[in-house]
Formats: C-alpha cells, sequence, structure tokens
C-alpha cells in the first residue's frame, strides 16, 4: 500500500474511518469522504497525529454533481487513483409494515448511488493505474434479515452490481471485489434510521456475537491484497454464504426463529 492513493467512502466512522487508519498506516495516501464536515475534521486530525497522510473531501456519493466534484479533487491533488473503497451506506431497520416508504428511495440513493457513482467517475482514473475498486456489502446482503429489508435489499444490489462490474473491467486489469462483513461493534454514537423516519443511535448489540471493527478492516485490506472478489469478516460469513445457496429453506426457517433478535440491530 506505499503511496497507493486510496480514497474511501464513509470514512469518518466505524469501519471505514479503521480501513482509513489501517491503510494509513501501511503507508497509503487517504482522501477521506464522508457528508459530516466536523467528524471528518476530527478523523483527518486522528490519522495526522498517527503520522499518516489523508486529506478530505466533504460531500455527498449519492450525488452524480458531487462525486464529479470529488474526481477533479483527488486527480489535481494526487494525478491518479489507484484504490477505491466504497463503503458509505445507511442503516434502516423496520419492518415492511412500520416503514415509510419514502425511506425506500432514501435508501437507494445511498447505499447503491453512493457505491455506483464514484466507480463510475473514478472507473476511467482506476482503468489507467489497473487499480481495484472494493464494495462493502453485509451479511444483508446474503440473506434478507427481519427487521433490515430496505438494507438488505441494498446490499443484494451492491452484490449484483460488484459481479456486473468485475466482468466489465476484467480486461482492464481492473480488480473488482465485494466484503461482507459480519456484525461489527459499533461507534457509540452510531446513528440508524428506524421504519418511521426517526433517527436514534444503535444500543450496544449485546445479544449478537461482534467483530472488532480492526479485524474487519485487516480481512477487508487482505483481501484487497489477495485480490479475491468475494471476502468474508469471519467464518459465519462464509458458512451463511455457501449455506443459504445451498438450503435456502432451512436457513430461512432459521431467520425465522430468531427474528425477534434482529429487531432494532
Amino acid at each position: 500500500m506505499k503511496d497507493k492513493v486510496i480514497v474511501v467512502t464513509g470514512a469518518s466512522q466505524g469501519i471505514g474511518k479503521e480501513i482509513s487508519r489501517q491503510l494509513g498506516l501501511l503507508g497509503g495516501k487517504i482522501i477521506l469522504v464522508a457528508r459530516s464536515r466536523e467528524n471528518l475534521i476530527i478523523t483527518n486530525n486522528e490519522m495526522e497525529t498517527q503520522g499518516i497522510q489523508s486529506c478530505f473531501y466533504c460531500g455527498d456519493c449519492s450525488d452524480f454533481q458531487n462525486c464529479l466534484d470529488l474526481r477533479e479533487f483527488v486527480i489535481s491533488k494526487f494525478g491518479r487513483i489507484d484504490i477505491l473503497i466504497n463503503n458509505a451506506a445507511i442503516a434502516i431497520t423496520g419492518t415492511l409494515s412500520e416503514t415509510n416508504h419514502t425511506l425506500f428511495q432514501d435508501s437507494q440513493l445511498i447505499n447503491i448511488n453512493g457505491s455506483i457513482f464514484p466507480t463510475k467517475v473514478f472507473l476511467s482514473d482506476i482503468r489507467s493505474s489497473r487499480g481495484r475498486v472494493m464494495f462493502i456489502s453485509s451479511l444483508a446482503g446474503i440473506i434478507g434479515l427481519p427487521s433490515h429489508g430496505i438494507y438488505s435489499a441494498s446490499k443484494r444490489a451492491i452484490l449484483s452490481y460488484a459481479e456486473t462490474i468485475r466482468n466489465e473491467e476484467r480486461e482492464y486489469g481492473v480488480f473488482v471485489g465485494v466484503h461482507f462483513p459480519g456484525f461489527t461493534e459499533n461507534d457509540r454514537n452510531k446513528k440508524i434510521v428506524t421504519g418511521n423516519g426517526s433517527i436514534i443511535t444503535l444500543e450496544n448489540r449485546a445479544n449478537i456475537k461482534k467483530s472488532s471493527k480492526n479485524r474487519t478492516a485487516l480481512r477487508i485490506i487482505r483481501q484487497i491484497n489477495r485480490r479475491k472478489f468475494f471476502g468474508f469478516t469471519n467464518i459465519y460469513g462464509k458458512l451463511l454464504f455457501i449455506g443459504y445457496r445451498l438450503f435456502p429453506r432451512l436457513f430461512l426457517n432459521l431467520l425465522y426463529v430468531k427474528r425477534k433478535s434482529f429487531a432494532g440491530a
């Protein structure tokens, strides 16, 4: 990762922040991207105190013009991009019956367009550097989780896009991968959107086994280095991926039994 120019979206907190930190410690030149200027300034200052070469761009990746402006910022500053990590997403929880219909569009804009638009604007540059594109999906992208229908649908769409782009760009030497993090320890101030549109702080998920942000970030980096299309934070994700494809009815029944554990998770 020495001197690689790396753009990370959703980089001001959580997995995105830890990926940025780890890549920076490996010598990468990190561009932090998120919508909150305040959080970006704090994160960028933390990076600099650790000797990481970083800068930030405040913008909305679901806005195409904003992505064009991001590209101009990156290319004017560094002249190229080597790695794009599409991590920006919004978590929405709630059953279909209790979820406001407007949230479906919000989720599509941020979780789908927020990954596809940056990829599109940087694609020619990534071809030139024979670079890498990583999409961060979720276990919810493997199987529809109870009370997370909107989120699951958007994260599964990311998998389909990644599969398509992988085949389209293979002849140009572009690596495309998709990672499925398991349930990951959350920041103390992590926010989620409920079905009625209210924003709440996510409580500690004590009833669910979680991976550390550090482990998740290192697994993603290892996947990038090994240029593997599929990646999983832990063995449970891999077993879910394989098991659901082989025994879909069994896994759907198991989720039904455990459905109350996912409410608000």
